[in-house]
């Protein structure tokens, strides 16, 4: 059995963090070779942090991903180990954890079929959707982020076409031919369940791409997310329970958004109501290394160079 790996188990004296937290995890580093495959644990991922909400974001080859685990609870407490990875006739999809009570504890651990192929990327996203919303006026004035790809068609917005559009994007965007240019060969390439509706069966998608990361957090409001659409980076928001692909702004602020297949516009106010129902929740999918926007927050999103 894998010998429990502990990432600052020592709390502070400080009560539990309310907001939104982006944990990545040494994946690399922390694997235990067993036989032919390999495990790795994390104990205690962000003890400063309060949740009741979690995304998992695995990049890497999803054929290798066996399974993922997790259980919650508070130091003094903690729950039996559940199964995130879930397994259909047409791939794979992972669970996004949501807690009916908030806990201040996750605990995970990863099993991988081969253990001569590892995940580029394992991150953990901490949200609480009751927690009190970023306060900022809007500043991004009128901008679009340009590409034909958003008027493809990109399939229903419960369904992987999201990510399908966003590689899509960055294919164009770099140059990088072979990343999938439509729907199809994005669902045949990815072996992700193509009826997968959690962020992190997105961000496993996409993460399938070396080149770029993809990964499910959280934000803390609209001027997050004007600061990576003035930065040219689209951002997958989840809508209620819809996702929608955020390309730009017209000159009210109304966010414009590829719902549904479809380019379309929608009320800043109904769509920022419809988001906070999910926490604010996005799937940021970017080349690899790239500037990521500044932020007195950096921990809602990854901004340092990764291999592959």
């Amino acid at each position: 059995m894998l010998a429990p790996v502990l990432l600052g188990l020592v709390c502070s004296l400080s009560p539990p963090d309310p907001g939104a937290r982006l944990v990545e995890l040494p994946i690399a580093e922390r694997l235990r070779i067993l036989d032919k495959n390999a495990e790795a644990e994390f104990l205690n991922v962000a003890p400063e942090v309060r949740f009741d909400h979690a995304i998992v974001s695995y990049n890497g080859n999803a054929s290798n991903l066996e399974q993922i685990e997790v259980r919650t609870g508070s130091l003094q407490k903690v729950g039996k180990w559940s199964p995130l990875v879930k397994n259909g006739p047409h791939g794979k999809a992972i669970s996004d954890i949501q807690l009916a009570q908030s806990a201040t504890r996750l605990d995970l651990r990863i099993r991988l079929k081969s253990s001569t192929e590892h995940p580029r990327m394992l991150a953990v996203a901490f949200g609480l959707p009751k927690a009190a919303p970023q306060k900022a006026s809007r500043v991004l004035k009128a901008t679009t982020i340009p590409s034909d790809t958003w008027r493809s068609n990109w399939g229903p917005p419960d369904s992987l076409g999201t990510a399908a559009a966003v590689i899509a994007f960055w294919r164009t965007a770099l140059g990088m031919d072979d990343m999938p240019a439509t729907l199809p060969s994005f669902i045949s390439t990815v072996k992700v369940s193509p009826a997968s509706d959690s962020i992190s069966s997105l961000a496993l998608a996409a993460g399938q791409f070396r080149g770029v990361l993809s990964y499910g957090s959280f934000f803390l409001g609209m001027g997050d997310l004007e600061l990576w659409i003035g930065a040219s980076l689209p951002v997958i928001c989840r809508v209620g329970q819809e996702f929608a692909v955020v390309v730009g702004f017209d000159a009210r602020g109304n966010p414009q958004t590829l719902l549904g297949g479809k380019l379309r516009v929608m009320d800043r106010k109904t769509f920022t109501e419809k988001w906070a129902t999910s926490g604010y929740a996005v799937v940021l999918i970017h080349p690899n290394p790239l500037g990521t926007p500044e932020s007195t927050r950096p921990d809602r999103w990854l901004n340092k160079e990764h291999d592959g």
